[in-house]
């Protein structure tokens, strides 16, 4: 085995890590087992998937360097220090002595942007695929795993209730009810874009298609109402976001009739499936109950009176290291930092943006695939962020940077694609 060859596997160990809702407790630095609902108080739980991230991400960063052929950074070194002098140590000190806001807190709003800003990615295809590959096997194990153990507790699936949902083998899935569905969703939806994918073959394909029937079951298990706006709005701008380029393109794409004929053959099989799901009857009694929104448009009501009748929290933030609760990233930022961190915070992630928007490629054959399916990836973490707290959260926010990068680098490719239009085919590549 190569050098290079060996350095691929080691950061593809790590990826695998990441989708996994493993979580370490800093204050003792062991693994978080939990036999109870709820978390013992003192404890600081992490995402195991974070550390392998970070490790990942230096890695492939430090690669970049010393080995300029086999890997590229979305920020070069001198960037890089122009960013955290110009930009975070500016943020830091303004959230925490003006805003009041304690140092765990800042870390909680740091963190998302420093791994955005240390993305780095191999350029050769074999180890993006592998990258690829180690992501959704490392989620999928877990997600079989944790769907085996369900079926001890009842071989009625959808008997299930949200408590026997939250455990593995007797083990507390930490934030079972919170991140974890959502994480779900973005990767049932990664694992579409692969399937829609050129580049890989037919074994890969049928493993991970397997593997997101039982991610499907579990999202209908775990009954969140966010899941069936997720699910639904995906599949939404799925179908129509491809009807939609092949009228303005007059091309007639394989997305097209790929999701067309998919949606008309499951469509029945699907409806039967989530009418009997306990996510069905719970989104019934909450609408006919009233209380489908859980009573969050009467907290954001609540939030917008008080930061009315309080202009210095609204300006500048009222700090401290609470949680807010107001179950909306924005309102609950709004609190912590004020308007003037939020616009700070805003400006980071734009200038991080639009850096990635520079890094990516987007001019492959399947372009208006990988277009489409980053608006779904886009519409999942904007319902998360008005239902949670989801850029803040460490877990969620590293799956769904990993989806970033699984969409634009790993999963399509400008070499390797293949589209039908009128004119007929054209196609390139082998897959694996």
């Amino acid at each position: 085995m190569t050098y290079e060859r060996t350095r691929a596997l080691s950061i593809a160990i790590m990826v695998a890590f990441v989708p996994l809702p493993i979580f370490l407790d800093l204050r003792s630095l062991t693994i978080l087992l939990e036999r109870n609902f709820i978390i013992e108080d003192g404890k600081i739980p992490f995402p195991l998937g974070g550390v392998t991230f970070a490790a990942a991400m230096a890695a492939s960063y430090l690669f970049s360097i010393l080995y300029k052929t086999e890997y590229k950074t979305l920020l070069t070194p001198r960037a890089m220090g122009y960013f955290v002098f110009f930009s975070i140590i500016p943020f830091v000190i303004y959230t925490n002595l003006v805003s009041g806001l304690s140092m765990v807190r800042v870390a909680q709003l740091i963190l998302p942007i420093l791994a955005f800003s240390i993305i780095s990615i191999p350029q050769k295809e074999n180890t993006q695929k592998l990258f690829a590959l180690s992501f959704f096997l490392g989620g999928g194990v877990f997600y079989v795993v944790h769907f085996s153990s369900l079926l001890l507790v009842s071989q009625d699936i959808f008997s299930i209730n949200y408590i026997d949902f939250s455990f593995v083998y007797d083990y507390l899935i930490y934030q079972s009810l919170v991140t974890y569905p959502g994480v779900l969703s973005i990767y049932f939806f990664c694992g579409l874009a692969l399937l829609l994918s050129f580049r890989y073959g037919l074994m890969p394909k049928l493993t991970l298609l397997f593997i997101l029937i039982i991610v499907l079951v579990l999202l209908l298990m775990a009954s969140r109402r966010a899941s069936l706006i997720e699910v639904g709005g995906g599949f939404f701008i799925l179908i129509f976001g491809s009807l939609v380029f092949s009228v303005l393109r007059n091309k007639v794409r394989i997305l097209s009739i790929i999701t067309i004929i998919a949606a008309l053959f499951i469509s029945p099989f699907l409806y039967g499936v989530i009418i009997n799901s306990p996510l069905y009857e719970r989104a019934i009694n909450s609408y006919s109950a009233g209380t489908f929104d859980s009573g969050r448009l009467d907290i954001y009501d609540a939030a917008l009176t008080y930061f009315f009748a309080n202009i210095k929290v609204l300006m500048i933030g009222a700090g401290g290291d609470s949680a807010v609760g107001f179950h909306n990233f924005f309102l609950d930022t709004i609190y912590r930092i004020g308007l003037i961190g939020l616009l700070l915070y805003a400006i980071m992630f734009f200038y991080l943006f639009r850096k990635f928007r520079k890094f990516i490629q987007i001019d492959s054959a399947q372009k208006y695939t990988k277009k489409i399916l980053l608006m779904v990836i886009a519409y999942l973490l904007l319902i998360q962020t008005f239902v949670n707290t989801s850029i803040t959260q460490p877990y969620y926010a590293l799956n769904f940077l990993m989806a970033l990068i699984m969409m634009v680098f790993y999963i399509f490719s400008e070499r390797k694609a293949l589209a039908l239009n009128y004119s007929g085919f054209h196609q390139s590549g082998k897959s694996i």
